[in-house]
C-alpha cells in the first residue's frame, strides 16, 4: 500500500504540467503533433489515453450542440419565410 500512496502523489503532479502543455500548444495545430510525442514519451500510456479520449468527447459534444443550434435556427428562419 505504501507504494501506490507514494505513486499517486507523483502521478498528480506530474500530469498538471503535461496537460497544461498540451493546451497550450492545442491551439496551434503544426505543434500539436510534436507535443502529442512529447507527451506520450512523458507520462504513461494510460493517461495519455484518458487525455485523448476526454479532448475527443468535448470537441464531439461541441460539434453536436453547433450543429443542432445551427437546424434550428435554419428551421426557424424557413418557418418564417414560408409563412
Amino acid at each position: 500500500m505504501g507504494i501506490t500512496s507514494q505513486n499517486l502523489p507523483q502521478m498528480v503532479v506530474k500530469d498538471k504540467p503535461e496537460i497544461r502543455t498540451v493546451w497550450l500548444c492545442s491551439s496551434s495545430s503544426s505543434s500539436s503533433k510534436v507535443v502529442l510525442v512529447v507527451v506520450v514519451v512523458k507520462v504513461e500510456v494510460v493517461v495519455v489515453v484518458v487525455v485523448v479520449v476526454v479532448v475527443v468527447v468535448v470537441v464531439v459534444v461541441v460539434v453536436v450542440v453547433v450543429v443542432v443550434v445551427l437546424v434550428v435556427v435554419l428551421m426557424r428562419m424557413y418557418e418564417t419565410v414560408n409563412i
